[in-house]
Order: C-alpha cells, then sequence, then structure tokens
C-alpha cells in the first residue's frame, strides 16, 4: 500500500536560468500542505549556505529563520532556528560529524572505517545503516524503548543530492534520518516493512506488523541533471528554483 506524506506534497519545479555545466543549489523549495503552500528561500555566502527562511507563501504564518555557522576548516558548526533553538554539530579529529546536539537531545553518530555514518541514536530510537556503492539502501529502526519498528530499503537515482547541504526544514531528515537524507543521490523509492502492531495511526491508518508500504519518488532534472520536478505516489510534490555558479 503507498502512503503520502504532507512533507514531500505538491507543486511542479522550474529552474532558473540554464545551468548547464555549472554547480547549482537550491535557491527556492515549495511544497504543499493539503491546498497551502510552504515557501522555503535559501541563501548562501562564499558557495555555503548561511541561511533559510520557512514561510507560507500566502502569509498565513511565517515559521522564521534558520541560520549556519561553520568551523575555521569549513565544517558545520551550528544552526540556530527561530522555534527550534540551536543545533550544535560535533566532529572528530578528522572533520567527520559524531554528534548533533539539538533541544530535544541528542543524536549521536557511529562510523565505520570509511566515515559512513552506521548507526544513529536519539532520545526518538535507534537507525542502523548498510550500505552499497557509499549509498545506505537499508535501514534498521528500534522505537525509543528499543523494539523494532521496520526495515526500510532505499532506491537512489545517479543525480547530485539538491538538499544534501540543508540541516533545518530538510524533508527527509526527520523520518528517514541524516545518512539518507544527506545521500549524496536522491531517493526514488522507499520500501518500508513494519515489525510492529502501531498504536496510532500514521496517514489514517494503522500499520500491522509485516505490512508493506511503498513510495516512489519520479523526479524530472535540469540538463546538469538537478531535480527541476517531483512526484510522490503519481502527485507532483514539488517545485525548485537554483542558483547556479561555475
Amino acid at each position: 500500500m503507498k502512503k503520502t506524506l504532507w512533507i514531500f506534497l505538491p507543486l511542479l519545479a522550474l529552474s532558473v536560468g540554464a545551468c548547464k555545466t555549472k554547480k547549482c543549489k537550491p535557491a527556492k523549495l515549495e511544497y504543499s500542505i493539503g491546498d497551502a503552500i510552504r515557501v522555503t528561500d535559501f541563501a548562501y555566502k562564499n558557495g555555503k549556505l548561511i541561511s533559510s527562511h520557512i514561510s507560507m507563501k500566502d502569509g498565513s504564518k511565517d515559521f522564521g529563520y534558520s541560520h549556519y555557522a561553520y568551523r575555521e576548516y569549513g565544517k558545520l558548526d551550528k544552526v540556530s532556528n527561530t522555534y527550534l533553538g540551536t543545533m550544535k554539530f560535533e566532529h572528530n579529529n578528522t572533520y567527520q560529524l559524531t554528534s548533533i546536539e539539538t533541544k530535544l537531545g541528542t543524536i549521536q553518530f557511529e562510523l565505520d572505517k570509511k566515515g559512513r555514518i552506521v548507526t544513529e541514536s536519539s532520545p526518538m530510537g535507534k537507525r542502523t545503516y548498510e550500505y552499497e556503492n557509499d549509498l545506505p539502501v537499508k535501514a534498521t529502526i528500534y522505537d525509543y524503548n528499543g523494539n523494532l519498528y521496520s526495515v526500510n530499503e532505499y532506491v537512489y537515482d545517479d543525480k547530485p543530492n539538491f538538499m544534501i547541504q540543508v540541516y533545518a526544514g530538510n524533508p527527509l531528515q526527520l523520518l528517514h534520518g541524516f545518512a539518507v537524507a544527506h545521500a549524496k543521490n536522491n531517493v526514488i523509492k522507499i520500501v518500508e516493512t513494519y515489525q510492529q502492531n502501531l498504536k496510532y495511526e500514521v496517514n489514517g491508518k494503522k500499520w500491522k506488523k509485516g505490512e508493506v508500504d511503498t513510495q516512489e519518488i519520479v523526479y524530472q532534472y535540469s540538463e546538469d541533471g538537478y531535480p527541476i520536478s517531483q512526484k510522490l505516489n503519481d502527485s507532483d510534490t514539488m517545485r525548485v528554483e537554483y542558483v547556479c555558479g561555475e
């Protein structure tokens, strides 16, 4: 059975200008919640994301800004959000991300010899990842009580992940973890197999142990291979505008 997640929902995407042979970053991301459109605007300096702002397109609500600060060696130091407070990023002596301190608790990462995240732990639970071609293709997820929750499998395209720099407001991050949200390529298929009977509804259904939920994401791309439109389970989902440079 397929489910539609609001964080991916609607709109068609266009690219700003021809970005051929140039590196591009998202300048604006639009997606809908029902009939409403949520807009995220991104700002950069010296090639790095320095701020993002989220609001409803009709002006009905402003969700505030996220500001990005970096260490002297170029890695992210902290993200300060109007409502969520500050996310503090810690790295090891080879500049690999090891933990993130948040208002809701600390997210800790266990890395393999290649520096890839193999375990992600937080007060919400734990995820363990398996890789193929340096992409996290399988995640085993445990809830906050340590009980097995689901086993997820991921399929990717071969195009650059346009949200790889975004740590505040990244749609995949909350549901599928940091390794998937910041993979080098874009997820095009998610197969989620539940390992317990849910006591609450997810998109109008209480899933049972053994049931499988499949989500298919289809992109259209610019000449440079950047996603300019997205469909989730056959529904138009997103509009992206890019800023491009050499």
